[in-house]
């Protein structure tokens, strides 16, 4: 699986992969299995909901945080990978890390 980066994350396109699929589905591609389409489809909503989830994290530790406090902010800080299995099989997701190291998934408990 090929890293995204944090543009990419945030910025799903899914006429285009709705696109892409269809394509992979017309040449004959599988729908389920190792290469299928719907391991795809599980990685991508999968990785979009974790960065929603950390977004909402960083924004509520900014509303907290005091004025006076000199240290740096919380935010994102690298990616990270983890496969998960499903009953489709091993999916691979990837989500962002925060620097300070507080953020705990609900969707899928940290790593």
């Amino acid at each position: 699986m090929k890293k995204r980066t944090k543009k990419e994350l945030e910025e799903f396109d899914y006429s285009s992969f709705e696109k892409l699929a269809i394509d992979k589905l017309r040449q004959g591609g599988d729908l389920v299995g190792s290469d299928g389409i719907l391991k795809e489809i599980i990685q991508r909503i999968v990785s979009s909901a974790l960065e929603g989830e950390l977004t909402h994290h960083l924004e509520e530790e900014k509303k907290k945080r005091i004025p006076s406090d000199k240290g740096e902010g919380n935010r994102r800080n690298g990616i990270e990978t983890k496969t998960i299995n499903t009953s489709l099989g091993q999916v691979p997701i990837e989500r962002s890390r925060d620097r300070k190291g507080t953020f705990e998934p609900m969707l899928i408990k940290k790593w």
